[in-house]
């Protein structure tokens, strides 16, 4: 169902090693003495990046960046700059100055020429574009209207989001030391050195590299060609054992490649392999729950309040109808329920500003999903009724066919619900920690029902950048139904 992702694909110059320009015109000379020296003297002495590219520890590819400032220098392509909400545009009306009232204020600008009177008002153009970065070495990252960051020395600003762990490049150059080499397990070796027959580092972790192959170690003499219990057989008459669950990979057994990671096991559960770094970072089910678990701290009233909506929602044949016809009183019938009022205000207290409420038209689409219409209200009132269509992908068991209206509600305008999305489905109880608070909603939610409690799914929606988008709220038409589950969705809008 959601919105707009916001990707994050910009490619910034790497910082040029060496010289940086003078501060005052009396150290030209001084400083020009000093880059000479630093360009042309030998670097082979220096370990320029100590954590990585040294022989037998991992190659130096990825590294996060970090958050230094917001820009300090902003412009207007139009009209003037005012400060104000951190930095915005206006302009004065034709033959009028701008004045030292407030700029949102009916005396913002005057007419020329003018003592009293003469007043107008200034027309806002937009927010203020802000453009570099004061502090060195930083670069200017789009996000949040603008953000200064800055990557490791010897590091340039790679493809990768700004606020995760692949930000950052390492300089081709510095891979691995000079005279060691890459080998296929993300390690510099020196060609000339014995291997050590342990690992020297540990693997599989968060941002550690994925688990690949490690050493075999000798066991004994064979006998014959048998070999003890777990040890395997080499053709030069010895036995060794990979360790723990690793197999037996087709390179040398003396050498540091001679067992192989189960393919299911290179990286710890919850992980994935990164398929550009060979990192393990959060398999993406397990790190949208993760953060949709976040979110849901503390929202217990308002997704109290969301259900009993959902359920008097569902309790009108109009209201269906009317979104499948898209009869334009369909928002008079919703907006004109007794709880909508409770769940308008929960939902405002938690920033959001849409409602929006689909008709499922299918469901079980093979690997799980449904296909909505439906409509999308201004929480405030102010933008006119807007229409949706979205597809959910449910990855994991069917959603199933007996599920109400969906209710969600979205930090975004109704006038900008388009685009993909992913998001992690919960029950109730799994969506609401706290033994009181899921009391708290089945005692409120007894009373909407002559039989067992209803259950409802709780899905917490992202762009692919991990921004939260918004919450669904489905109660379900019959108990026992699954609802867990990472789900990817698409929106399409119509106005």
């Amino acid at each position: 169902m959601p919105i707009f992702p916001k990707p994050n694909f910009r490619v910034y110059p790497g910082e040029i090693l060496g010289c940086h320009e003078s501060i005052t015109k009396h150290f030209v000379a001084f400083l020009f003495a000093i880059c000479l020296g630093t360009m042309f003297a030998p670097t082979a002495s220096a370990d320029l990046t100590p954590d990585c590219d040294g022989h037998q520890e991992t190659k130096c590819e990825f590294a996060p960046a970090k958050y230094i400032e917001k820009p300090v220098t902003k412009r207007c392509k139009s009209g003037f700059f005012d400060p104000k909400d951190g930095g915005e545009c206006w302009s004065c009306p034709k033959n009028t100055n701008r004045t030292v009232f407030a700029v949102w204020s009916d005396k913002a600008c005057q007419k020329h020429g003018s003592v009293i009177g003469g007043w107008a008002k200034a027309t806002y153009k937009g927010k203020a574009e802000a453009l570099g970065c004061s502090k060195r070495n930083t670069f200017r990252d789009p996000r949040n209207g603008g953000e200064c960051w800055r990557c490791p020395d010897h590091y340039n600003r790679s493809i990768h989001p700004v606020t995760g762990p692949l930000a950052c490049t390492v300089k081709a150059n510095l891979t691995c030391d000079a005279g060691l080499q890459v080998k296929s397990d993300a390690r510099c070796y020196d060609p000339n050195a014995k291997i050590a027959r342990k690992k020297v580092e540990p693997c599989g972790g968060l941002y550690e590299f994925k688990c690949e192959f490690a050493h075999a170690e000798y066991v004994s003499k064979a006998q014959g060609l048998s070999c003890p219990k777990g040890g395997f057989f080499d053709p030069r008459g010895k036995c060794w054992k990979c360790p723990g669950d690793y197999n037996r990979s087709i390179h040398p057994v003396d050498g540091h490649l001679a067992c192989t990671a189960p393919a299911n096991k290179t990286c710890e559960p919850g992980l994935a392999p990164n398929l550009v770094s060979g990192l393990c970072v959060y398999s993406k089910a397990a790190e949208v729950e993760t953060a949709a678990k976040r979110v849901l701290e503390g929202y217990a009233d308002f997704i109290a309040n969301a259900i009993i909506l959902a359920l008097d929602l569902n309790e009108s044949d109009s209201i269906a109808a009317g979104l499948k016809n898209k009869n334009g009183s369909v928002e008079k019938d919703v907006t004109g329920l007794s709880t909508y009022a409770d769940a308008q205000q929960s939902a405002e207290d938690k920033s959001f500003k849409t409602l929006s409420i689909g008709l499922p038209i299918s469901a079980n689409l093979g690997i799980g999903g449904t296909v909505e219409n439906g409509i999308a209200i201004d929480l405030k009132g102010t933008n006119p009724v807007q229409y949706f269509g979205s597809v959910d992908y449910k990855f994991g068991p069917a959603l199933g066919a007996d599920l109400g209206l969906n209710l969600t509600f979205w930090i975004a305008k109704n006038n900008d619900l388009a685009g993909s999305s992913h998001g992690f489905a919960f029950g109730l109880a799994d969506a609401v920690r706290g033994a009181k608070s899921i009391e708290t909603i089945k005692t409120i939610l007894s009373g909407k029902s002559p039989g067992p409690s209803p259950s409802a799914s709780i899905t917490v929606w992202f762009d692919y950048d991990m921004e939260f988008l918004g919450v669904s709220v489905t109660p379900a038409a019959s108990i026992g139904v699954d609802f867990g589950g990472y789900i990817r969705a698409s929106t399409g809008q119509a106005g």
